[in-house]
């Protein structure tokens, strides 16, 4: 058995250790105890790791990942955490460890979520009507509220228009960018220096009941 081979290599290693030691003794002293239980635990690590690297193949590596496109295809292209494709990742794993002699525990854990689970609507009510298109026009930020508001749009003090040739909004990033109007109406928010959510955070702070996030302006902005 490779384990009982492993364990009689190590064996003769550490018994050779002493004497290597005692032939030494004239110009060194001898290694400690817990230095040669390191060099011990070193040569173990080696060893294992020499055998986890010979049995990581790249044959291996592409029937791991083709195993999960196929579960992600099978399941509207996604395998991320809430959705069925997650779970059929999980449970391929799970039979993958347990063929392989594993006793496996799956352990729950929670975490945020979020998933559309209707089509988003987005429309100006004056002057001159208009419905935008969804994942066209506009789209969702994640973990948006999941209700209706209609208000009137305030935009931030610092809305940079026209825009620069180069991104340089700051817009929402600070309380100080809200005028007292952005309570209880919808805050218009120009994009850049600071994360959506820090934006939106700011705009629920100062009274917001919805948030429009909108690209800078530059013709190769990120929209």
């Amino acid at each position: 058995m490779k384990l009982r081979h492993l364990a009689a290599a190590l064996l003769a290693t550490a018994l050779a250790l002493p004497a290597s030691s005692a032939l030494a003794a004239t110009t060194n002293a001898a290694p400690s105890a817990a230095a040669q239980r390191d060099l011990v635990g070193d040569l173990i690590t080696a060893l294992i790791s020499a055998d986890l690297q010979r049995a990581v193949t790249v044959s291996g590596i592409r029937q791991h990942l083709t195993a999960l496109q196929a579960i992600a295809t099978a399941n509207g292209g996604n395998r991320a955490d809430g959705l069925p494709g997650y779970k059929a990742s999980v449970d391929y794993v799970k039979q993958r460890l347990q063929r392989a002699g594993y006793r496996v525990t799956v352990q729950p854990f929670p975490f945020d979520f979020f998933q559309e689970t209707g089509t988003p609507e987005f429309g100006r009510v004056s002057p001159s009507p208009r419905t935008y298109a969804a994942h066209s026009d506009f789209a969702t930020t994640l973990y948006s509220a999941s209700r209706e508001v209609t208000g009137r749009v305030v935009p931030t003090s610092n809305i940079v228009l026209p825009p620069s040739p180069t991104p340089s909004s700051a817009s929402g990033c600070e309380a100080a960018d809200y005028p007292p109007e952005t309570a209880g109406a919808i805050a218009l928010i120009q994009r850049g220096t600071c994360p959506f959510a820090q934006k939106a955070a700011m705009a629920e702070a100062a009274g917001a009941i919805g948030v429009i996030i909108m690209n800078e302006g530059q013709p190769a902005a990120p929209t």
